[in-house]
C-alpha cells in the first residue's frame, strides 16, 4: 500500500457534514441542557462519534452565536 493510497487528515469542518452532526445540532436545539447533561456524551449516546460529536457542537456555538457559518 503505498502513501497514495492511504486517507489524508484534514482541518476542514466541513469533511465531518453528515446526516449524523445535522442530528447531533436538532438534538441540542430542541434538549435542554438540564435534561440532556452534557453535550458529547448525550450525542455519543445517540450514536454518533467523538468527531461527529465535537463537529455538532461546534455548529450549536456558532449557530448560537449567530455566526455566518450556521447552519439552518
Amino acid at each position: 500500500m503505498s502513501n497514495q493510497d492511504l486517507p489524508t487528515e484534514t482541518d476542514d469542518h466541513s469533511a465531518c457534514e453528515t446526516a449524523q452532526v445535522e442530528l447531533g445540532v436538532r438534538f441540542l436545539d430542541d434538549t435542554p441542557h438540564h435534561v440532556r447533561g452534557a453535550a458529547v456524551p448525550a450525542l455519543k449516546r445517540l450514536g454518533l462519534t467523538s468527531k461527529e460529536a465535537c463537529e455538532a457542537v461546534r455548529l450549536h456555538n456558532i449557530k448560537l452565536a449567530g455566526g455566518a457559518d450556521a447552519p439552518s
